[in-house]
């Protein structure tokens, strides 16, 4: 859990490799009161150019976002808001290089 309120995957240098929003605006976890909160859904989020290795840190994002929505029995939508597909999976991959 961040300074900016979201949850941030941490590289071995502390530096962020992705973070992890709520879909609810304005987009932050609340610090307490947990109990009552409710969040419909999350939104996980990188920034390419600024991590290390972006294909690595998407691999890993990708896997994360597998664990999490086998969990919580959710689905997995793409920046459009469609199921993500395979083949949109294989095109933000290739946005990558």
């Amino acid at each position: 859990y961040g300074s900016v309120k979201v949850f941030e995957r941490l590289d071995e240098q502390n530096r962020v490799d992705y973070a992890l929003a709520s879909m609810c605006e304005p987009g932050i976890f609340p610090g307490d009161n947990w109990e009552t909160y409710h969040c419909p859904g999350v939104t996980f989020f990188m920034q390419p150019r600024v991590v290390e290795n972006a294909k690595v840190v998407f691999d890993d994002l990708i896997n994360t976002v597998g664990q999490l929505s086998a969990l919580l029995q959710g689905d997995v939508l793409d920046q459009h808001q469609q199921l993500l597909t395979a083949e949109g999976l294989k095109q933000i991959e290739a946005s990558l290089s």
